[in-house]
């Protein structure tokens, strides 16, 4: 059951809890959490509103973080994984090349 009312209506899907003045979410790390802390409960609840409870969430910078540790399919990528690099190739054809 939610916490209260914010619990059920966030939508973004790395919302994890929060208190009078902070909200946790999911970290970019495996096992991890980010947490936002605002001056008051009013700023955390605007916050909450206008950000996790609506589809903006995709524009938040700990929504962003988390995200990027899944792939186009939704599965966790591997440790340290990057998109590989093109590698610059030294010019002309095939043939040439093997000839150098």
């Amino acid at each position: 059951m939610p916490q209260d009312k914010w619990s059920a209506v966030t939508l973004c899907p790395y919302y994890r809890k929060h208190t009078e003045v902070t909200i946790s979410c999911e970290g970019p790390a495996n096992q991890s959490r980010l947490t936002l802390e605002f001056a008051s409960r009013a700023q955390r609840e605007h916050y909450q509103e206008k950000t996790c409870a609506c589809y903006l969430y995709r524009a938040c910078p700990l929504a962003l973080a988390a995200s990027r540790k899944y792939d186009d399919q939704g599965e966790l990528r591997q440790p340290n994984s990057r998109p590989l690099r093109r590698r610059h190739h030294m010019g002309g054809t095939a043939g040439q090349r093997a000839s150098r």
